[in-house]
């Protein structure tokens, strides 16, 4: 699969260039950056490990994580879980580009690459190569027949 659409805001690209605590340095660690629906609603959190502000103006981000959620009966559930080791964030673009792996998890799927690009206004995130897909079964079948037992 050369190119995966999701349901990525691209909200986290500003969330990362003006919601987090900057330090002098123009680095932060450990940060986590939440994102919120009109309604208050948490969608989706970035994570990572140390991010640091370069001097062509990108965002350099280590062990990048980023969480989108949903809601059931009210309860919040992770739907997607993307990582990857490193990545640059170029706000002015909102776009996020990298060489290294990529993984894409939902309960029914995992999508892994080596290499990404992310396009906010395009709400595309391509993995460039070596791009694999696991289908883990049914899960929506599983996950109805839990509840008719409960």
């Amino acid at each position: 699969m050369r190119a995966v659409r999701t349901a990525i805001t691209g909200a986290w690209l500003a969330a990362m260039a003006a919601g987090a605590l900057w330090a002098e340095d123009g680095q932060i660690r450990n940060f986590r950056v939440p994102n919120f629906d009109d309604q208050g609603l948490m969608t989706s959190q970035i994570f990572g490990e140390f991010a640091k502000i370069l001097a062509d103006g990108n965002i350099e981000v280590t062990e990048l994580r980023i969480e989108f959620y949903n809601y059931v009966d009210g309860e919040r559930r992770t739907e997607m879980t993307v990582t990857s080791p490193r990545c640059l964030l170029n706000r002015n673009r909102g776009m996020a580009v990298s060489d290294d792996e990529v993984r894409i998890s939902r309960d029914e799927f995992v999508v892994t690459g080596k290499g990404f690009t992310f396009n906010n206004e395009k709400q595309e995130l391509r993995i460039l190569s070596d791009s694999k897909v696991v289908v883990k079964g049914d899960q929506r079948k599983r996950q109805t027949e839990e509840i008719k037992r409960e």
